[in-house]
């Protein structure tokens, strides 16, 4: 038998080897799958939880802006009532715009103003108080565009102009219509005007809303450098698209624009890093279980190597212990051994056969109990014990007795099942007697020349080992030429969910089916193929013996061998004593 192509010091430097698996890798990438998946989810979260946050940081600035202008609208309300209450001559209208005056600060040198509309649709300044403007003074540009806006609106609110001028000559103004009011002749507009001075930040940059955000405030309803009235940085003076709100901003009867963009994340440090710190763990996760699958892989293919080595070791000890069938002239002999289940599962099965002195030929089939190494031992001490007391040519029944009396008295092993024969000499007529004891073991079978299959029943006795004593038996029966034995161990008929009675029957249905001729080689063969598909639980032995043609001598036959070309009945006969030995 051929030995295992690799052996353990190569196996594990091929293991060390091997690339790793494919299940690793699926197992690698499937967690970090499912670690993108969750850092997307958790940066999805962060963004959605900060875009939250802008819009309420968004609203909160809409809302102080919204309430500087209001305050602007209330401003000119109540001018417009002081002018209708003093018939807004020079002097009353200098005394009502000193305290708005003096209440802004001194850089923005506020203005306010009566503006009316002359016939020729041009606006002129009737009375001014304030450095930015002169009586007499016709306005144009975004200033008329303004009073334009205010004259013809059905809402008495202010509407602002664009930004006026550049760099440090900014105004902005806003234009109320006003309504009649006495000593004026015509169509008057109020308007109001603030020096912005050079564009920086607001003096409430500092403090919340405005330390979170970089904030952006157009005098128009789109983005425009030129029309830009706040910012919380001189440069640039416009946001980056990617990240920053704009809203539009009511400021009176005109829309502003307004922009934001959080200076660094609204939700905190560690949340905004969370997907992160979702990402590295779960990578570290997925390395790790990618070494536990790898790990538990190669500890697995260690194991199923060990267990292969072991297998195979052990059936190698097994067939070690198995002899080698002798050439004999006369006789044709075959014999397989097939070790069940995996790892280390080596059994008691054996099977020998071997001339004797007498010059007839003994052969045996046996099981030691058990499947491990001890069995296997055991059997080789009850194989060679037998082959002793087998040497001399005595009766099969005193070979078995003797056996017997050795395994219990030095306790070998609990049970064994065995049959022992012995095949007489060749006789005249190329017939052989053949006489057999069976202690305990499966009966052989015979097929006759002709293809008919006979059971070997006779024998028997119990099996070696059992705790009480019977007399063996031993069974005696002439075999003719052509003829075949076949002797087995019950591994080749346990199948699961199946009985003795249903694969002793199929098994002689495979003999009868097998021709005589084809040999012993081919029905072994043929036996083990018609075994169910299914796993192997017990070693199975198997013993062929076929008695060769040889030509007949010219003699004449014994009138009770008349009938050898018909399969002879199984006679049993009780061994007592010498007397039988000295018969023989």
């Amino acid at each position: 038998m051929s030995t295992p192509a690799t052996t353990g010091p190569s196996r594990g430097r091929a293991a060390k080897a091997r690339r790793v698996g494919v299940a690793t890798i699926a197992a690698f990438l499937l967690v970090l799958a499912a670690t993108g998946v969750a850092a997307w989810g958790t940066h999805r979260v962060v963004r959605d939880q900060g875009s939250r946050l802008l819009k309420e940081r968004a609203a909160e600035l809409g809302l102080v802006f919204t309430q500087a202008v209001s305050t602007i609208t209330t401003s000119m309300s109540s001018f417009l009532g002081v002018l209708h209450a003093t018939g807004a001559s020079p002097s009353a209208f200098s005394r009502a715009a000193a305290p708005e005056q003096a209440k802004s600060p001194p850089t923005s040198r506020l203005t306010m103003a009566l503006v009316r509309r002359g016939a020729d649709g041009h606006f002129q300044v009737v009375t001014v108080s304030g450095p930015l403007l002169k009586a007499g003074e016709q306005l144009t540009g975004v200033r008329a565009a303004a009073l334009t806006k205010a004259r013809v609106s059905k809402v008495a609110v202010p509407i602002s102009t664009l930004v006026i001028g550049s760099g440090a000559n900014r105004a902005l103004g806003f234009a109320l219509k006003a309504s009649a009011i006495p000593g004026v002749f015509g169509e008057v507009l109020l308007y109001r005007e603030t020096a912005l001075g050079p564009l920086s930040a607001p003096r409430q940059a500092d403090t919340a809303p405005f330390h979170e955000l970089k904030v952006v405030l157009y005098a128009s309803p789109q983005v425009d450098p030129k029309q830009l009235l706040v910012t919380t940085s001189e440069s640039p003076t416009t946001l980056p698209t990617g990240g920053t709100r704009y809203i539009k901003q009511p400021a009176g009867g005109s829309t502003w624009l307004l922009g934001v963009r959080p200076k660094g994340s609204l939700v905190g440090g560690v949340a905004a890093n969370a997907w992160w710190i979702v990402m590295i763990g779960g990578i570290g996760a997925a390395l790790l279980v990618a070494g536990m699958v790898e790990f538990t892989i190669r500890r697995r293919d260690a194991a199923l190597s060990l267990y292969a080595v072991e297998h195979q070791q052990a059936e190698t000890l097994q067939r070690s212990l198995l002899p080698s069938l002798p050439q004999l002239a006369d006789l044709e002999l075959a014999a397989r051994y097939e070790a069940g289940g995996v790892g280390q599962r080596v059994g008691g099965d054996w099977f020998d056969a071997f001339p004797l002195t007498s010059g007839g030929v003994g052969f045996v089939i046996g099981d030691v109990i058990g499947h491990d190494l001890e069995a296997a031992a055991a059997m080789s001490q009850v194989r060679a014990a037998l082959r002793a007391f087998a040497y001399e040519g005595d009766e099969p029944a005193v070979v078995i007795s003797r056996l017997d009396r050795l395994i219990v008295t030095f306790e070998l092993t609990q049970l064994v099942s065995v049959i022992y024969g012995v095949l007489d000499p060749v006789s005249d007529n190329g017939t052989r007697v053949v006489r057999f004891a069976n202690a305990g073991h499966l009966p052989p079978l015979l097929q006759a020349p002709d293809g008919t299959v006979t059971s070997l029943s006779g024998g028997a006795s119990v099996v070696i080992g059992a705790p009480y004593v019977e007399a063996r038996g031993q069974a005696e029966l002439l075999l003719q030429p052509g003829s075949t034995m076949l002797l087995f161990t019950d591994g080749l008929l346990e199948a699961p969910e199946l009985s003795l009675t249903d694969t002793i029957p199929e098994l002689e249905r495979t003999v009868a089916a097998h021709p005589p001729e084809a040999g012993c080689d081919a029905m072994c063969d043929r036996v083990l193929a018609s075994r169910p598909r299914q796993p192997q639980r017990d070693d199975i032995a198997l013993l062929a013996i076929r008695l060769r043609d040889v030509p007949a001598r010219n003699v004449q036959q014994p009138a009770v061998r008349q009938d050898a070309n018909v399969a002879p009945e199984v006679a049993d006969s009780t061994l007592t004593g010498p007397a039988h030995l000295s018969r023989r």
